[in-house]
């Protein structure tokens, strides 16, 4: 992945990710490690890290979560949460994120097959 310039950082960017307030906290993440450590995911891909997702949102480096997969391999399972020290709600920022993807045209290819699904279940 390429490292962002600071013209290409965006201002603000956590506040208009959590739109609706649902992760207010988020500045208070002491990066300590504990949301992955608990992780499914971060144990079976050593790639995933939930502190560098909440790294590069407020840092404002919206390209760089946009293109990556990183964001929609949480099972949302909410591990990560209880054992956060800032009681930092991960999965709901995960959501957001994704739905903030999905309006700027990323991502189809992750829903796609669950699309496929809901229309052969129903």
């Amino acid at each position: 992945m390429t490292r962002e310039r600071s013209r290409d950082l965006k201002n603000g960017l956590a506040e208009k990710v959590d739109s609706y307030g649902l992760v207010p906290n988020l500045r208070e993440c002491l990066a300590c490690g504990k949301c992955a450590g608990v992780c499914p995911v971060a144990a079976i891909t050593p790639s995933y890290n939930p502190r560098q997702v909440i790294r590069d949102v407020l840092a404002g480096s919206e390209e760089r979560w946009l293109a990556s997969e990183e964001i929609w391999r949480c099972f949302w399972c909410a591990n990560c949460y209880t054992v956060c020290p800032a009681d930092i709600h991960f999965p709901l920022l995960v959501m957001q994120l994704r739905y903030r993807a999905l309006e700027k045209g990323y991502g189809l290819k992750y829903i796609a097959p669950f699309r496929r699904f809901a229309l052969r279940a129903r």
